[in-house]
C-alpha cells in the first residue's frame, strides 16, 4: 500500500507540474503575442507612413544638372550643390561613376580630382533613388590657369587663353567687358550678380574659340542706348567658334536703336561655327543646356536687325537641352525704316552651313529638346507690305536645320502695322537649301515632335502667312506636331492671308 500510495503522489505532482508549465507557457506566449500585436499595431503603421513619406519626397525630387571642371591636381575638391536631395541626405542615393580615375565625389559631397586624373579627362557622375535621377555632374578635369574670385580676376581676363575656375560667388560693382577671351572659363555654378550691359554689353565682349562652361549670371540689369550694327548678349556678344554649355542668365536689359545687321541675345549677340564636312564630324560649336529668366526689351530703328532669346544671330551652331522664361519685347517706332526685322525666342536667325563639295554629308544637324515659357510680343508702327516681320515663338528664320523634341507654352503676339507678318509657332520662316546633285532639298530638313500650346495673335492691316509650326517652310517636312491656327485681327481687305495650324504658306519666301 505504501508504495501504490507514493506512486499515486508521485503522478499528481507530475500532473500538477504540468499544468504549471502549460499555464507560464500559455501565459508567456499570450504575453510575447499581445506584444507583438502592440509592436506591430504601433510600428506598421509608422513603417507604411514613413514609405509613403518616402515615395512622396521621391515624387519631388527633380532632375539637377551640372558641369563642374576641377585641377588634375586638386585633392581638396570642390563642395557639390546639394539642393537637388531635397527631403533626403547624400548617402541615401546611389552614385555611378564614368571614370572615377578622373574625378570623384567623396560620403560628405566633396568633388576631387581622381588617383590617376590627366588634363583633358572627363567623367559623368550620375546620383539616382530608386532607379530615379536625381542629379548628373559633367566633370572636366583641367590644368587651372588661375582661379577667379573677385571683380579684378575677371577684368585681367583679355586677351587670356587656357582654363580658369571661378571660385567664389562674384557681386560687380563696376562694369566688365572682357575683350578678346581665347580660353575656357568654367563658372562651377558660382554666381556673378549685377552685369550692367550699359558699359558695352556682355560681360564678355569677343571670343575666338572660347568655352564658357556653368556660368551664373544673375540680376543682369542696364540699357545700351546705341545698338545699331552691332553684337550684344549679356553673357557674350560675339563668339566666333566658341562652346556654351550649362550657363543661365537672369535679370533684364534694353537695347535701343538697334539697326543695320545689328543682333541682340539673351546669352549672346552672335555666334559662328564651323561649317560640317561629313557625317562623322561632331557638333563643335553649340549652346546646350543652359536656361535664362529674362525680360528683353528692343527697339528697332531700322535694316534688318534679329532678336533670340537666347542668341540674335546665329550660324553653324546648334541649340540644345535649354529653356528659356521671362519676356521679349520688340518695338519698331517706324517700320519704314526696316527692310526685315527677326524676332524668336530662341534665335531670331539661325543658319547652317555644310561644305557641298563633300558628297559624305547625308543629314542635317538639329537643334532639339528646346522648351519655352517666354512671352514674346512685336509691335510695329506704320510700314507697308515692303517690309517684313518674321517672329517665331522658337526661331525668327531656320535654315538648313532641323528642329525637334520642342515644347512652346509661352504666347506670341504681333501687332505688325502694314508690314508683312510671317509668323510661326516654331518658326517663322523655315527654308532647306541643301541638295545631292541638282536637286535643293533633297537632304531632308524636318521640324518634327513640336507641341505649340498657344494660338499666336496677330494684329495686322498688311499681309499675313502664319502656321501654328510655321509660317513660310520651303521643302521642309512636317511630322507629329501639334499647335492651334493662329488668330487674325485687323483690316484684311485686299489683304493676302495664309493661316494654317501647319504650314501657313509652302514655296520661295
Amino acid at each position: 500500500m505504501l508504495n501504490k500510495n507514493k506512486k499515486e503522489s508521485g503522478s499528481v505532482k507530475a500532473g500538477s507540474t504540468y499544468k504549471k508549465i502549460k499555464i507560464i507557457t500559455i501565459a508567456a506566449l499570450s504575453a510575447i503575442l499581445v506584444t507583438i500585436i502592440v509592436i506591430a499595431a504601433f510600428y506598421i503603421p509608422k513603417a507604411i507612413e514613413t514609405e509613403r513619406a518616402r515615395q512622396e519626397a521621391k515624387s519631388r525630387i527633380v532632375r539637377y544638372t551640372y558641369c563642374f571642371a576641377i585641377d588634375y591636381n586638386d585633392r581638396q575638391g570642390i563642395r557639390i550643390p546639394t539642393v537637388w536631395t531635397k527631403d533626403f541626405e547624400l548617402k541615401d542615393f546611389r552614385q555611378w561613376n564614368d571614370n572615377p580615375g578622373a574625378a570623384m565625389v567623396d560620403p560628405s559631397g566633396i568633388l576631387k580630382a581622381g588617383s590617376l586624373a590627366e588634363k583633358g579627362d572627363q567623367t559623368t557622375i550620375t546620383f539616382s533613388l530608386d532607379g530615379k535621377i536625381a542629379c548628373v555632374i559633367y566633370v572636366y578635369v583641367v590644368e587651372a590657369e588661375g582661379y577667379i574670385s573677385s571683380v579684378a580676376d575677371l577684368k585681367n581676363l583679355d586677351n587670356q587663353s587656357g582654363a580658369y575656375i571661378q571660385t567664389e560667388d562674384i557681386m560687380l560693382t563696376e562694369s566688365v567687358s572682357i575683350k578678346n577671351f581665347r580660353g575656357k572659363y568654367y563658372g562651377n555654378h558660382r554666381v556673378i550678380s549685377g552685369h550692367d550691359v550699359s558699359a558695352g554689353g556682355g560681360l564678355f565682349d569677343t571670343s575666338l574659340g572660347g568655352g564658357f562652361y556653368g556660368i551664373a549670371l544673375t540680376n543682369i540689369k542696364g540699357k545700351i542706348e546705341n545698338a545699331a550694327d552691332g553684337y550684344y548678349g549679356a553673357l557674350l556678344n560675339k563668339g566666333e567658334y566658341c562652346k556654351i554649355e550649362y550657363c543661365s542668365a537672369e535679370g533684364g536689359f534694353e537695347a535701343k536703336n538697334v539697326g543695320g545687321i545689328g543682333a541682340v541675345g539673351g546669352i549672346a549677340g552672335y555666334m559662328k561655327g564651323l561649317s560640317r564636312l561629313a557625317d562623322e564630324d561632331p557638333y563643335l560649336d553649340h549652346v546646350e543646356a543652359c536656361t535664362t529668366n529674362l525680360n528683353i526689351k528692343a527697339e528697332i530703328s531700322g535694316g534688318s536687325p534679329r532678336i533670340g532669346g537666347v542668341i540674335g544671330y546665329a550660324e553653324n551652331m546648334t541649340i540644345s537641352d535649354t529653356t528659356i522664361r521671362g519676356k521679349i519685347e520688340v518695338s519698331v517706332p517706324d517700320a519704314l525704316n526696316i527692310v526685315r526685322l527677326y524676332a524668336g525666342g530662341f534665335a531670331g536667325e539661325i543658319k547652317r552651313v555644310y561644305d557641298l563639295a563633300a558628297s559624305r554629308i547625308t543629314y542635317l544637324d538639329s537643334s532639339y529638346n528646346l522648351v519655352s515659357y517666354a512671352d514674346i510680343t512685336v509691335s510695329v508702327t506704320g510700314g507697308d507690305e515692303l517690309k517684313t516681320v518674321y517672329a517665331g515663338g522658337i526661331f525668327g528664320s531656320v535654315t538648313n536645320l532641323s528642329a525637334g523634341n520642342i515644347f512652346c507654352e509661352g504666347s506670341l503676339s504681333i501687332n505688325g502695322g502694314g508690314a508683312t507678318v510671317v509668323a510661326g509657332g516654331v518658326a517663322a520662316r523655315s527654308e532647306n537649301e541643301m541638295r545631292i546633285g541638282d536637286y535643293v532639298g533633297s537632304i531632308r530638313m524636318d521640324i518634327h515632335k513640336c507641341k505649340v500650346t498657344k494660338a499666336i495673335s496677330i494684329e495686322s492691316s498688311g499681309d499675313v502667312i502664319a502656321g501654328g509650326i510655321a509660317g513660310y517652310a520651303i521643302k521642309t517636312d512636317l511630322d507629329e506636331n501639334e499647335a492651334k491656327s493662329p488668330a487674325v485681327t485687323g483690316s484684311r481687305e485686299g489683304r493676302q492671308t495664309h493661316i494654317s495650324d501647319g504650314i501657313g504658306m509652302t514655296g520661295a519666301a
